[in-house]
């Protein structure tokens, strides 16, 4: 049976999506950054479900938060690092990740 050892490596992996080196960490984070390759407005209701998860965080700090962690997310050569991930998704995200802070904040 697993235990919390065998699931942290993973969720430790989706916590900045940019320092994982085994292929399985890669690919949950491929699989955690999938939704930006959806059509927009998917993109900007997943963004609105993420919100929900967090009613802790006031309005503003999860805008500048979420705003920050995607920035640096393309400011990287690849989003996507497991190389399983199709054809044009990765233009797709980066136009999304565009989009959406070009929208600004609950875009």
């Amino acid at each position: 049976m697993p235990t919390g050892t065998t699931f942290w490596p993973l969720i430790h992996a989706t916590a900045d999506h940019l320092q994982a080196t085994r292929l399985r960490d890669r690919l949950l984070c491929d699989i955690d950054l999938a939704g930006f390759a959806c059509d927009y407005p998917v993109v900007r209701d997943n963004t609105r479900l993420l919100r929900l998860e967090y009613p802790h965080v006031s309005a503003e700090d999860f805008d500048h938060g979420r705003r920050a962690f995607i920035a640096k997310l393309l400011d990287e050569p690849a989003l996507f690092r497991s190389g399983r991930v199709p054809a044009g998704g990765e233009a797709r995200a980066r136009e999304n990740i565009r989009r959406g802070l070009e929208a600004g904040p609950r875009a």
